[in-house]
């Protein structure tokens, strides 16, 4: 639901006044919501954290597993094609979706992980701004062995096709990709520009700088 939501001053409460629940029936529900983000440019975006195996509307992409936009103001899913039809984020890849973050500063860039084993770190880039419908998928793998490397590069996987989009653990596997173990939060620092995420399997922080190809 969206919340409207009011402080009153006398009393130092926060009041609900208005609540509009969001119809997740166009694109076949949700599952197990998680975090999110809110974009830049004011929209909010939910996390599955639930892979379920199904295609009810038969379009090829599996229902659950997916990051989902919402416009508050009009406490819907975003339409990014402007042709009535309602998606999900399917770029982004299927996965136990933790949370994402967008990079204030080009409006493009997100970085998100997997909450489960393995866990992955992911990068997608958006091809236009603002507009995360469309853009390239990369995912990290280390230089070397985890806790042993302090450089690694983003590796391009597939994510054109609903068979491609469904199977983005798959691929991020294939090509070696570092499993840091259940990814549980992944923020950019205001402070310093880097990427932050944690590990709650093995109870760690990590941080990298993005520099293009590598990090």
């Amino acid at each position: 639901s969206m919340l409207t939501m009011h402080f009153d001053t006398a009393t130092s409460v926060w009041n609900v006044t208005n609540n509009v629940p969001v119809d997740f029936g166009p694109v076949q529900g949700t599952g197990r919501n998680c975090s999110g983000t809110v974009t830049p440019w004011g929209t909010i975006i939910t996390s599955e954290e639930t892979l379920p195996s199904r295609d009810d509307n038969g379009d090829g992409y599996q229902d659950i597993g997916w990051m989902v936009e919402i416009d508050p103001v009009t406490a819907s899913i975003v339409d990014h094609n402007n042709d009535g039809v309602k998606e999900k984020l399917w770029g982004m890849g299927r996965m136990s979706h933790e949370n994402c973050v967008v990079n204030p500063w080009d409006k493009k860039t997100v970085y998100l992980g997997n909450d489960e084993n393995p866990g992955y770190i992911f990068r997608f880039i958006a091809d236009k701004a603002e507009d995360m419908s469309k853009g390239q998928l990369y995912v990290l793998k280390l230089d070397g062995p985890l806790d042993a490397s302090t450089t690694g590069q983003w590796i391009g996987i597939p994510n054109s096709t609903p068979a491609d989009c469904n199977n983005a653990r798959t691929f991020a596997a294939s090509v070696g990709a570092t499993n840091f173990n259940q990814i549980e939060d992944v923020e950019i620092s205001p402070l310093d520009s880097m990427i932050y995420f944690t590990s709650k399997a093995s109870s760690r922080v990590y941080r990298f700088k993005d520099e293009g190809n590598r990090v």
